[in-house]
């Protein structure tokens, strides 16, 4: 069985403990990810702080970690 290539884009739907934890472990791979937050607001605070204030807030994110509120 021929193996699958990975996937260098990473979308992760919920910006809550466990869509930021995934979102960290798939940046520490190599992917390029997408963090989708419900709102604009706590979207637009994860991309100014580089942290998730209401989830893991003591979590630094990689800066290339991107929040949207915006889906697609």
């Amino acid at each position: 069985m021929a193996e699958a290539a990975p996937f260098a884009r990473v979308a992760v739907i919920g910006a809550g403990a466990w869509g930021t934890a995934l979102a960290v472990v798939a940046r520490r791979a190599g992917r390029d990810v997408r963090l989708l937050a419900r709102s604009a607001e706590r979207a637009a605070a994860i991309n100014a702080r580089h942290a998730n204030p209401a989830y893991l807030s003591d979590i630094a994110l990689d800066p290339a970690i991107v929040a949207t509120a915006e889906p697609g």
